[in-house]
């Protein structure tokens, strides 16, 4: 009885460990999946508007993106949205660190060598 309770304990500490450090790159892809539906419905939105709601969507999942880090650029040929940001998940006596680049396509994170 009381092996099963701790395995039972134990199998329930793996999985809330796991989820603290899988969470991170999986609210990256949906920053990523939110950058390219803004781009595709983009309507009448400016860069104002348009890094506004980046920021909104990065606040409401707790990401933690810096609006210096992120590049909207508006040209002839489309919108392209790109961002960067780092973050540390401690669990108990180990810390990861991630470091994303998400962007709205491929050619969008060439922009983010430039700062």
């Amino acid at each position: 009885m009381v092996f099963r309770l701790l395995t039972i304990a134990l199998a329930l500490l793996v999985l809330h460990f796991g989820w603290q450090l899988a969470e991170p790159p999986i609210k990256s892809s949906m920053l990523e999946g939110k950058m390219k539906e803004m781009v595709k419905d983009r309507g009448m939105r400016g860069e104002k508007e348009l890094k506004r709601d980046v920021m909104a969507y990065a606040r409401e999942k707790d990401i933690p993106l810096d609006e210096r880090n992120l590049v909207i650029n508006l040209d002839n040929s489309g919108v392209t949205i790109a961002a960067r940001y780092e973050t540390d998940v401690n669990v108990l006596f180990y810390t990861q660190h991630y470091s994303f680049r998400v962007a709205s396509n491929d050619e969008a994170k060439q922009m983010l060598t430039a700062f």
